[in-house]
């Protein structure tokens, strides 16, 4: 190919260790400087058949991308709204560990209002008669809104990922 930076990209991403901050700059486990070209992606890109996520994160590295923020919601829909998705985390946990064996680390942003309509089951007060369900800034203030946000969390940063055999919190 014309064009392949995949050399860019350390073998696996964090096989040196941790990324640290270090003032305004980010270094590897092994101390080096790097810089990140990041994209985005959302839930349906995780869900996509392993062949096609495999092609993906290889053919990122190839343009020379080293970081992906995946942005999506991780609740279970219909339910328990404190309970994760374990199709969706068990697509996840693939999708991170096909991105680490191209040397691209991935930010996890599972948080955003729109994703999550209010339902009288969820213990939430105050949303009976409003039109907006939407929790905007709940997140701050709410003990149970916390609670639910404290679950995703506890779930995707400390269960263990079936293909890499690590938590994303250890990875």
């Amino acid at each position: 190919a014309l064009l392949d930076l995949r050399f860019l990209n350390e073998k696996s991403a964090g096989e040196s260790g941790f990324l640290k901050a270090d003032g305004l700059q980010f270094k590897l486990g092994n101390g080096n400087p790097v810089r990140f070209w990041a994209v985005n992606c959302g839930g349906g890109i995780v869900d996509q058949s392993r062949a096609q996520v495999d092609y993906l994160a290889a053919r990122l590295a190839k343009v020379g991308v080293n970081m992906v923020r995946v942005h999506s919601a991780v609740f279970e829909k219909g339910g328990d709204p404190a309970k994760v998705n374990k199709g969706y985390l068990d697509n996840l946990y693939y999708f991170v560990m096909a991105l680490k064996k191209q040397g691209i680390y991935t930010k996890l942003s599972f948080y955003f209002p729109v994703w999550f309509d209010i339902k009288p089951n969820y213990g939430i007060e105050g949303y009976d008669n409003a039109k907006n369900k939407k929790p905007f800034a709940l997140l701050y203030f709410d003990a149970r809104m916390q609670e639910i946000y404290k679950s995703w969390a506890r779930e995707l940063l400390t269960a263990n990922n079936p293909y890499t055999n690590l938590s994303f919190a250890k990875d």
